[in-house]
Formats: structure tokens, sequence, C-alpha cells
């Protein structure tokens, strides 16, 4: 709704201002910068990386643009412009906690996954090797197997 809400007013904005259909651009390109800026930075972190002067500097440009064309275009009262500068802010935090669920999310359990030996003889129980009967643990909820 956030995002929905910011680009019809950036949309109305860009309209007023004579871009006629290009009005309907201008918003994906803001609010898109917001998303790449953040998606960079998630892709950089994964990598080990800081998030970069650069993608910090497309975050910060891209919700300034947003809020400036949404409070720009709203009703010149102080509730307004308020409530008009509500959508950007929305829609920033609400992708910024989803790529931290994203984060959170992909972040290999390595206290769970051992790497395999090379040794065909290290598969086995603390009671001998393995045999026909035997079984492996394996997380089936994720399709892992402990022989991949």
């Amino acid at each position: 709704m956030a995002a929905i809400a910011s680009y019809d007013q950036q949309r109305l904005l860009a309209d007023m201002a004579g871009e006629e259909w290009r009005a309907w651009l201008l918003p994906i390109s803001v609010d898109g910068l917001i998303v790449t800026a953040s998606r960079t930075m998630l892709t950089r972190q994964r990598s080990g990386r800081s998030a970069g002067r650069l993608a910090w500097t497309a975050m910060l440009a891209g919700l300034t643009a947003s809020l400036a064309a949404n409070v720009a275009g709203a009703e010149p009262t102080l509730v307004g412009r308020l409530v008009a500068a509500w959508p950007p802010l929305a829609l920033l935090l609400a992708y910024e906690l989803l790529m931290q669920q994203v984060r959170a999310t992909s972040r290999p359990d390595r206290e769970r996954r051992q790497p395999l030996s090379a040794d065909p003889n290290a598969l086995s129980t603390s009671s001998g090797p393995l045999t026909a009967g035997d079984t492996a643990e394996t997380d089936q909820s994720k399709g892992e197997s402990p022989w991949a």
C-alpha cells in the first residue's frame, strides 16, 4: 500500500510538472533506486564487504527524492504534508525489514553443517561401519542429505 500511495503521489506531481507520458516512469526511478540500493547492500554484505558509499548515497538520494515529491504534491498544511511523507518512509522501512529477514534466513547454519570427509570409512557410527539397515539423519524440511 505504501508503494502504491508513494507511486501515485509522485506520478501526479510529475504530471503537473508537464512530464506527460513520462510521468508514470518517475516514481519507478525514484523508489526503484531505493530498492536497488538496498539489494546492493544485501549482496555486498553476503560477500563480506561493507554496504559501500555509493549504495548508501543512492538509498538516501532515493528517500530524499521520494519524500520531496510526496510532500510537494501534498495539501499545503502540516497534516497534509505529514500524511504525504508517510508512504515513502513506510515503503523504505518495510523493504528494509524484509531485507533483514532475507539476510537472517540466508546465513548458513555452520554448527549443523559439517564438511564431508574424502575418506570413505569416515561415514561410520560409533559401533562400526554403516550397514544396509543403518540410516543417516537428514534435514527433510530443507531437502538436505548428508550424502550430497
